[in-house]
């Protein structure tokens, strides 16, 4: 069994009686209602000292991108707390997308991080090359012979375009020779 009896499963908690796991989170239900496990007891990082009970029925009581029996038994990270050590970025998000450490709010990669980020070091920040449509790894996307961030901000050209004006002379000849 999973540590519940079958009358409290179906009229106190809602849980299915015939599996061990309701929502398919790798904790058992009993588990779950109870916060009496040994993988409970094994989280050893939670400062607010109180990884307690989760819901049987969501399989990511805190809703940060994580099932609760990963982030019991895989992550050590608080099932009950979106952001385990408090360092402004969510478990969910340091795992699955930073790859930093959930536990360690000194390695959280907060989106100002990257604000004024500039990979190719032409002049717009990655940012703004998204939102530009142009590669924030390829100083010159269209190859013209200008960086992306003159382009824009001085000269007035299509950073997409090689030739902006659609005369037959790329915009980087025509800006530095004429």
């Amino acid at each position: 069994g999973d540590g519940l009896n079958d009358g409290d499963e179906v009229n106190k908690h809602s849980t299915d009686p015939n599996d061990k796991d309701t929502d398919g989170d790798g904790l058992t239900d009993g588990d779950e209602v109870n916060g009496t496990s040994n993988t409970f007891k094994q989280n050893k990082y939670d400062p607010e000292g109180k990884p307690g009970n989760t819901n049987p029925l969501n399989p990511d009581t805190d809703g940060d991108g994580l099932k609760d029996g990963a982030e019991v038994n895989k992550h050590h990270t608080d099932p009950n707390d979106p952001d385990t050590d408090d360092g402004g970025v969510n478990d969910g998000d340091e795992v699955n997308k930073d790859q930093t450490d959930p536990t360690k709010p000194s390695d959280d990669k907060k989106p100002s991080d990257d604000a004024n980020k500039d990979s190719d070091n032409d002049g717009l920040t990655d940012q703004e090359e998204k939102a530009l449509g142009t590669d924030p790894h390829n100083p010159d996307t269209d190859g013209d012979g200008l960086k992306d961030g003159p382009e824009v901000k001085t000269h007035g050209t299509d950073p997409k375009n090689p030739d902006t004006d659609g005369d037959g002379l790329k915009d980087g000849p025509e800006v530095n020779e004429h």
